[in-house]
Order: structure tokens, then C-alpha cells, then sequence
């Protein structure tokens, strides 16, 4: 009997009797081609008796035609030969059956490369789970040891779209698998030796420095002023690099190297550049980020090293088998052992850079250079930091204390429940108040219903029973004032530096590519969301001034600018106020309308909000909401049609694209809607703060959204109307000028 004959015949396990076909692999019988091995048949091929002819088959046959390849020419099977009831993963004494059938296909066809397409492949062919996505590893000697390509299953792909060019990437290695060099690292260079190694490169080199503290000292692992320098790596072409011990004899040849014009690639430059700039060092010449790359590239994938490995090299896993355990950490190696793993780090980010930058377009290599810039403005922000007023600080703190305390209190008499517990919430809102379980809220480790910020907004805009409703109440108010006080009092007071003079400043950690829309994030603390009655404890230095900007309707402008709207446009710098032109309009249905709530109908219809969220977002009637949609309908047709043209082009392409071409593979048609407008947003005010420090140096100090906060002498040359002709005509491409609002103050909080 032949093989296929031998598994349709195939009775050995309880699979058989509950499907209708047995489904075996098919293609060209030919040695030396490459094998895709998915998990298991599912409903369609379950009926035809083919793999991969449902909707993932379309999507993988989708992008292989993408990266020239014709199904045909591969050979195509499954782990398993019967669909498990109900689409279920396989058990493992179903794959181990099934096992025999897939050691036969590869003995009879010879594949040059297996493709192992999703974790149960993965897992079945090479032993590794699906987290080594994209790289190539033997299979397991039974299946002879086989290069074998690791990938997302195109099923799991359509249900997270965001991973589609991910998967084509990866497919892509089937034509060009990524070349493995025979490292030669010096885990122990001398001075000499890295300094000779650093001239003999002929592009690129990649840098990274390993630091101690992580594990001794958790807090302090990514805390640039506390991570003390071990060493520093660099390798100057795939396969050669070089790690330095720091001390007092190598510390002249590391500041030689850091500030030659040598083009250098870091992995997350964000840390070390803050590391190595604390410590004295200048560095130039900083060309790439992979991690900002890969940000560009795939905002919806992981960016960590480890990750970037598995998917641009060949390189073996190793993390695991230099750190250990978690307790052991960098301070358990040997210097010689640290070289090595340093050696392989720097390995790794050029293999990946050089990867990278192959696959870009002048657009995304565009962006990631000035991914770059604002990386290194970034770190600027963080080493200045800003100065913080103790005496106001003290202020809020002896104002929102008892705030804290009392409405805990008044919470605890009425419900006799820990308003910081979990567990006992949950319990108090849904079995003993009865309030409705949202569809957004999940259970949680212990198996009880999530009661976090968006379960209780849900709530608080529902029809609840009175008491229902007023618990409601004071928890937000409990959890509104504890979070002020544990983020903008307690957090603040515990990361001040005492400068000299007895000033004290607060350096959080600004990061450009926090956010999949490409906006600044800032932690430890979060300074985005210091409310405004807070900001006055934020002062400039002495003799030095703030100079605050904030652009003026930008989203709603950008918005009109791609609708081509001139017209809407000329009102509004003539000094209509167009918000307040909607709200008039929007009177007659809503009486009480404010010019806000013009605004959220005008935005919430753009970006596809339905009636009913429109309504319960503004606390209205769906009839209401109704109406007031179609009053911005009829206000702003240009915006209707861009929103058709943005839900067109993401039909087409499964992404949304800013103006300057940053790319976000969205999951939603809010967020196909959102990000052309808000990403284009944001490339508007990142420009401006690249042409500031180009101009005028590090002066940044704060980021947030819209505004941008610089510190200068407060009798220099700097003034508003340098910081205003700079954010107003910072992307003249899109448009000449897009307002802003312009201020000097002694304190984030006042305008002078």
C-alpha cells in the first residue's frame, strides 16, 4: 500500500471515527523542495480532504503568492490527519499516533527545509514553542534533524491580524534562509584588541553595555543613575565581536570609541545611552535602534532581543543558558562567562539591524532615523529632568491625605468591605448588589470578576439600583484619590534627587515609541497624566524660564487636511471657532450642549462610534445620539468621505499609514480610522521637538500629547515666537501652518 492509501486506512486512534475525511498531505513528491506542517485538519478541509483550504489556507497561499512562491510548488500536511472535535487542539496521544504518518512524509520527500507552522508543529517537530517564531532549528532526529522554519499558523494570524506581516516576513526565509556566521568572539578583550577591532570595521558597528544592580536590586535594574557600567560589547561584523571589562584602565579607549564618528546600532539605546551619558561619555554617531525598528516595522509584535533573534538570525537560544536562574543574574558570571553572553547581545542587534534596514523602504528607514533622534531627545529629557517645588509638593500632600483617608472610611462604614480589595469587591457588586457583569470584564487569577478602572466606568453609566449606584460613586471617588496620591504625592516624593543648593528634580522615563500609535509614553512617573491642578509643584530652574506650547485643534485640523477640506480650514484661521459653530447647531437636540461634547460627537463619529457608545460615553439618549451624528455628518461631509476613503484603503491593505508613512496593522476600523489622523498628529509635533534640538539643543523637558515644555535662561534669546514659528511650520509638506498657543511661566501649572 502507498503511503496515503496507509493513513486514510489509518484507524489507531478515536480521531477517525468522528470526522469525515482523513486529510493527508499533498504536493510534489520531488527530494529537496520545503514542507508546510500545520496542526490539524479543520471544518473545510475536514470536507474536501485537503490541508489548508479554509480561510487560513487562503491567507497562507495569500502571502507566499506575496513573496513570489505558488502553492503548488510546496508540499503540504498536517501534524495531525483528522480533525479534533470542534476544532480542539490535538491531545498528545493523538499527535503521538498521528506521529509515524508525518516521520514517513519527510523520509519519502527528502525536504530541504520544514516550515512549522504554529505551537503544536512547533512543538512536535523541534521540540521549541511557538516564542522561537522566525527562527530555523534542527527538528528532533526522528524527523532527521531537519532545518526546520518556525511560524504562526496563518489560523492564529487571522484572529490577530496585526501579525500578517510578520508571517510574510518569515515566509520569506523559505527563498533566503538567514546566512549563519562561525562566531568568533573575544569575551575578554584588552584595551588594545577592542580598540583595533573597533577601526577594522567596514560599516556598521553594535553596541551594548551590561550592568549590575537587576537582580540585587530590582527597582534600580533599568535605573540609568544606579545601574553601575560592568562592560561594554561591540561587533564590527556578523559573527566577530568584542566585550571590554570597564574599569579605570579601559574607561579612555570606551570614551575614544563612543565619540568617533564609527556608525553605531544599539538595542534599546534608550537605556544604554542614559547609562553611558550618566557616567560622563559622549556618544555619536547613533544610526539605528532594533528596537525602534522594530517598533516601525511591526508596532503590534515584541521588540525585546530575544524576540529579534528568533525572527532576523540563526542564532541558538542562549539568555537562558548564561543567566540562569532569575536570582543569578549577571552578578552569578564569571567576567569571562558575562563577555560571552555580551558578545553574543551585540551579535545579535547587528545581525538584526542589518536584517532590518534590508527590509525597508525609504519611508520606514526615514522614520526609524527619526525614531532615533527622538530616542536621544528621550534620553535628554530623562537626565535633566525637571525641578519640583517641595513646598507645593508638601501642599497637595497635607490637601489629598485626608481626601484619602475619608473617602475610604466613608466607604468602609456603609459597606464594611476593603475598598482595595479585589475579591471583596467583586463579591459586594455582583452577588450582594446584583449589578450587571459588563461583557469587558474578565476574571482574574483568583477566579473573580475584574473590577478595575473600565468595569466601573461601565457601571457608573448603567441604570443600577440606588445603593448600586452610589457604591459606585465612592469607589471611584476612593480610587481616584488614591491614585493621585500614590502617583503625583507618595511616587513623586520617592524619586527626588537632591541637586545642589537643596533642589530637587524628578527624572521619569520618556519613551517615542511607547504606544502602537506612535505617541510618547512617560513612567516612574507618568507625567501625561498629572492633572493640571497639580502641575504648579513643577518649576523651572533657577534663572531659567519655561516656554510652553500646545497646538491648537491639531487632530480636528489634520483631520481637515487630509479631507482636503481648505475651505473649513480658511474659516479656522481666520479665527472661526468651529467646535462652537457645531455646538450651535446641536442645540436644538440637546439643549445644554457644551462645546465639548460637540467635539467628542464630531470625533466619535470620524472614528466609528456607534449610537449606542456615543450615548453612553455622553451620558444621552441613543435617539439623541442619533440625531447629533447626523448633525456632524451634515456640518462636515469631507470628513464623511475620508472616513469612507480611510475604511477603503484598510480593507485593502489591513493598515493604516500616517502622513509620513508610520504603519499600524489595526485589529479594529476605530483604530483604521484613528491612527492616519492621530499617527499623522504625532508626526507633526515629533518634528517639531527634532528641529528644536537641532536648533537650540537640549532645552526639552516635558512631552505631553499636543504640548511641548522647554526650559531656556530666562534672559536669552530664546522667546514664544521661536518655539511658535517652529511647531507651527513644522511639517510644511501636509500643510504650511498648523496653530499653536504659546506661553512663558515660572511653573508647568501658571502662564506668566
Amino acid at each position: 500500500m502507498t503511503l496515503h492509501e496507509n493513513v486514510v486506512a489509518c484507524i489507531a486512534c478515536n480521531l477517525r471515527n468522528g470526522c469525515h475525511r482523513v486529510v493527508h498531505g499533498v504536493g510534489p513528491h520531488s527530494s529537496g523542495g520545503v514542507m508546510l506542517v500545520g496542526e490539524a485538519p479543520g471544518v473545510e478541509e475536514d470536507l474536501q480532504g485537503e490541508p489548508f483550504v479554509g480561510g487560513s489556507g487562503r491567507l497562507l497561499t495569500a502571502l507566499l503568492f506575496a513573496n513570489g512562491f505558488f502553492r503548488k510548488q510546496f508540499y503540504i500536511t498536517n501534524v495531525v490527519k483528522c480533525r479534533p472535535p470542534g476544532n480542539r487542539k490535538p491531545e498528545p496521544d493523538e499527535i503521538a499516533t498521528c506521529k509515524r504518518w508525518l516521520v514517513e512524509e519527510i523520509r519519502l520527500f527528502r525536504p530541504r527545509l520544514i516550515v512549522a507552522l504554529g505551537d503544536t508543529a512547533s512543538l512536535t517537530l523541534t521540540g521549541l514553542p511557538i516564542s522561537h517564531v522566525g527562527g530555523v532549528y534542527p527538528a528532533r532526529r526522528e524527523f532527521g534533524s531537519l532545518p526546520t522554519l518556525i511560524c504562526y499558523h496563518p489560523a492564529y494570524v487571522m484572529r490577530n491580524r496585526p501579525l500578517i506581516p510578520i508571517l510574510g516576513f518569515d515566509l520569506c526565509k523559505i527563498r533566503e534562509p538567514v546566512t549563519s556566521y562561525p562566531p568568533i568572539y573575544t569575551s575578554l578583550a584588552r584595551p588594545i584588541e577592542f580598540e583595533v577591532g573597533a577601526q577594522q570595521a567596514l560599516g556598521w558597528v553594535s553596541v551594548d553595555i551590561e550592568t549590575h544592580g537587576s537582580m540585587s536590586a530590582p527597582k534600580d535594574a533599568l535605573n540609568p543613575f544606579k545601574a553601575g557600567l560592568l562592560g561594554i560589547g561591540i561587533c564590527t561584523h556578523p559573527g566577530r565581536a568584542f566585550s571590554l571589562p570597564y574599569d579605570e584602565f579601559s574607561r579612555s579607549t570606551i570614551a575614544r570609541f563612543l565619540a568617533s564618528d564609527t556608525p553605531k546600532v544599539f538595542q534599546n539605546a534608550s537605556f544604554d545611552l542614559a547609562v553611558l551619558t550618566s557616567l560622563g561619555f559622549e556618544v555619536r554617531n547613533v544610526i539605528w535602534d532594533t528596537m525602534v525598528a522594530a517598533h516601525v516595522l511591526y508596532s503590534s509584535a515584541p521588540a525585546d532581543l530575544d524576540f529579534l533573534r528568533a525572527r532576523y538570525t540563526n542564532i541558538p537560544p542562549y539568555k537562558i543558558v548564561y543567566k540562569g536562574s532569575k536570582r543569578g543574574g549577571v552578578e552569578g558570571m564569571t567576567r569571562e562567562r558575562l563577555g560571552e553572553y555580551n558578545c553574543y547581545d551585540v551579535d545579535v542587534t547587528l545581525q538584526t539591524a542589518l536584517a532590518q534596514q534590508k527590509s525597508c523602504n525609504d519611508k520606514t528607514e526615514k522614520l526609524v532615523r527619526q525614531g532615533v533622534q527622538l530616542t536621544e531627545i528621550a534620553v535628554e529629557m530623562r537626565l535633566r529632568g525637571v525641578q519640583v517645588d517641595t513646598k507645593e509638593l508638601g501642599k497637595f500632600a497635607r490637601s489629598l491625605a485626608p481626601e484619602v483617608a475619608r473617602s475610604r472610611a466613608e466607604f468602609e462604614n456603609c459597606y464594611e468591605v476593603n475598598p482595595l480589595s479585589p475579591k471583596q469587591l467583586s463579591k459586594l457588586l455582583f452577588e450582594t448588589l446584583k449589578c450587571p457583569i459588563p461583557a469587558i470584564a474578565k476574571k482574574g487569577k483568583t477566579a473573580h470578576i475584574s473590577v478595575d478602572e473600565a468595569v466601573l466606568n461601565d457601571l457608573s453609566k448603567r441604570r443600577l439600583s440606588a445603593n448600586a449606584q452610589d457604591c459606585i460613586d465612592k469607589l471611584l471617588k476612593v480610587r481616584e484619590s488614591s491614585q493621585l496620591y500614590s502617583t503625583f504625592i507618595k511616587g513623586i516624593a520617592q524619586r527626588l534627587h537632591k541637586q545642589p543648593s537643596n533642589i530637587y528634580t524628578i527624572h521619569p522615563e520618556w519613551k517615542p515609541t511607547g504606544a502602537e500609535s506612535g505617541r510618547w509614553s512617560c513612567k516612574n512617573p507618568n507625567l501625561q497624566n498629572a492633572p493640571k491642578t497639580f502641575r504648579s509643584m513643577f518649576c523651572a530652574r533657577r534663572g531659567h524660564k519655561f516656554v510652553v506650547g500646545d497646538y491648537s485643534q491639531l487632530e480636528f485640523r489634520v483631520a481637515l487636511t487630509l479631507a482636503n477640506d481648505h475651505e473649513t480650514l480658511r474659516q479656522s484661521d481666520e479665527g472661526l471657532d468651529i467646535h462652537e459653530k457645531t455646538r450651535l447647531a446641536m442645540l436644538e437636540i440637546v439643549p445644554t450642549a457644551t462645546r465639548l461634547l460637540a467635539k467628542k460627537v464630531v470625533f466619535g463619529t470620524l472614528y466609528g462610534l456607534q449610537p449606542t457608545t456615543l450615548a453612553r460615553t455622553l451620558d444621552i439618549k441613543k435617539a439623541e445620539a442619533e440625531a447629533l451624528q447626523k448633525v456632524a455628518i451634515t456640518s462636515f461631509p469631507s470628513l464623511v468621505e475620508l472616513k469612507r476613503q480611510m475604511l477603503e484603503s484598510f480593507k485593502n491593505k489591513h493598515y493604516a499609514e500616517s502622513f509620513l508613512g508610520r504603519k499600524r496593522y489595526c485589529e479594529t476600523e476605530t483604530q483604521a480610522l484613528n491612527h492616519p489622523i492621530q499617527g499623522t498628529a504625532i508626526d507633526i509635533t515629533n518634528s517639531a521637538m527634532i528641529q528644536l534640538r537641532k536648533a537650540y539643543g537640549p532645552i526639552i523637558v516635558l512631552q505631553v500629547h499636543d504640548e511641548i515644555v522647554v526650559e531656556v535662561p530666562e534672559h536669552g534669546d530664546f522667546s514664544t515666537s521661536i518655539l511658535q514659528t517652529i511647531m507651527e511650520g513644522s511639517l510644511p509638506d501636509l500643510y504650511p501652518r498648523f496653530p499653536a498657543s504659546v506661553w512663558e511661566a515660572k511653573t508647568w501649572g501658571k502662564e506668566d
